[in-house]
């Protein structure tokens, strides 16, 4: 993904990240999972997390839109509000009191995962507006499209951030999203990943989930990207791990799921089916192997 705004330089008001100092001082880590909302990395690598710090290893989730909105909401992010349980969808206090809900979900969810947090203090896409007081993500369409060229210094100042964040050395694996299906926030945080580490230091991708169940839409963000697919193992225990995480995220179920039996029905069917990945050579192969998957740039390929 080519970085955007680079050369751009007009001011943007209240939206420098600010580091929540949850995470342990002095770790260094071994794995960096970049999570656009606080739901992404559960959902997209949730086993894989788990697996990680079972053995032992340091392992990082840095929710990056985590901060509840500057102000008024649009009528677009009152009606989230409204589906996520907020009483009154347009009162600040309301939309304030839905993100500290939402933050305590995710708190709940990297526990069960096993795995460390940080909150950066960045608004949700339909939170955010630009100079002039427009929303520039008031409808579906425009949540998962481009970035808006008003956002350039946003991106800057996320891409500053997350190169300052401590604990991480070259060698540190980073994970960010493939931003499968374009929602907006996922391309903020893969540009400003590129950004910082380019795409030969320890930069992986992981397929948003549930979105990349859409082989299509996966297959137009991979295709001719000069990435690698690897697949890695899961025992169950990580699975369930997964499911037991994204089962905290009470305010987002019913976006995806009709229930919770549906949900971790749904999670277990794409781990086997990323398992059949790993059968090629012993199809019988009992009990099925579960995975999860990971593309990496191909180091045979010049970088962009």
């Amino acid at each position: 993904m080519n970085t955007p705004y680079a050369a751009r330089s007009r001011p943007q008001p209240d939206t420098r990240p600010r580091f929540d100092r949850s995470a342990p001082a002095g770790v260094a880590w071994h794995t960096v999972c970049l999570s656009p909302h606080f739901d992404d990395a559960a959902l997209s690598l949730g086993g894989l997390l788990h697996r990680r710090a079972a053995t032992g290893l340091g392992v990082l989730v840095v929710t990056v839109c985590a901060a509840p909105p500057p102000g008024a909401l649009s009528a677009f992010a009152a009606a989230h509000h409204r589906r996520w349980g907020a009483g009154v969808g347009g009162e600040r206090s309301a939309a304030a009191a839905m993100t500290a809900t939402r933050r305590t979900e995710d708190e709940a969810a990297l526990a069960a995962l096993g795995v460390d947090g940080r909150w950066l203090e960045i608004p949700d896409a339909i939170y955010r507006s630009v100079p002039g007081g427009r929303w520039p993500y008031a409808d579906p369409d425009s949540l998962f499209g481009p970035v808006d060229e008003l956002e350039h210094e946003l991106f800057r100042s996320l891409t500053a951030t997350l190169a300052a964040l401590p604990g991480i050395g070259r060698d540190t694996e980073v994970v960010a999203p493939l931003a499968v299906g374009g929602h907006v926030d996922h391309r903020l945080v893969r540009a400003a990943a590129e950004a910082w580490r380019g795409r030969r230091q320890g930069l992986r991708y992981y397929e948003d989930w549930p979105y990349a169940g859409d082989e299509d839409a996966l297959r137009a963000v991979v295709d001719g990207s000069g990435l690698l697919p690897v697949v890695e193992s899961l025992a169950a225990e990580n699975v369930d791990a997964k499911v037991r995480a994204i089962a905290c995220y009470g305010s987002q179920i019913s976006t995806f799921w009709e229930h919770l039996d549906a949900m971790a029905e749904d999670v277990r069917n794409h781990a086997l089916r990323r398992g059949r990945l790993l059968r090629s050579d012993h199809p019988a192969r009992w009990p099925p192997p579960l995975a999860e998957r990971l593309w990496h740039p191909d180091p045979e390929r010049p970088a962009a």
